[in-house]
């Protein structure tokens, strides 16, 4: 798994991960007291650069998004048991629904979209209604 990287890429690759700044993790892991700060900056982007050092930073990245996802669907699920659940108070599964629109926000201000916060709050009102009174189509509106 350490693709036979030395004791101080392996810490290089540990501080990295840590701050996501390469020239602070090669501050950390190697003795740079007499080295410039151009120098820093270059041996660090270089290192960064280095095929065994980029795979295993890349393989480590790899491995805590796919934790971070799985754990977060785990949460979704148990979510949608809540709102499904005839158990679960009217307060417990209004609850729930808000999360579930939050972390659907939160997806799309991480990929950068922009966010309509009246088709999420539409989308709230619909699932809370489902909730409460079943099927919508089952008893359809009749204009009077």
């Amino acid at each position: 798994m350490t693709n036979n990287l030395t004791a101080k890429q392996l810490e290089f690759c540990k501080y990295y991960l840590q701050s996501g700044n390469a020239t602070e993790a090669y501050i950390q892991a190697y003795d740079t007291e007499n080295m410039k700060d151009q120098t820093i900056y270059n041996e660090a982007s270089k290192l960064l650069k280095h095929e065994k050092v980029a795979e295993f930073i890349e393989t480590i990245q790899k491995r805590e998004m796919l934790g971070a996802f799985n754990t977060r669907q785990k949460y979704l699920d148990k979510l949608d048991e809540i709102i499904d659940s005839d158990d679960s108070t009217m307060a417990e599964k209004i609850q729930a629904i808000n999360t579930v629109a939050k972390l659907k926000q939160w997806d799309k201000r991480k990929a950068g979209l922009q966010i309509d916060y009246q088709e999420e709050y539409d989308l709230i009102q619909r699932s809370l209604a489902t909730s409460l009174l079943g099927d919508p189509n089952r008893y359809p509106r009749k204009d009077i």
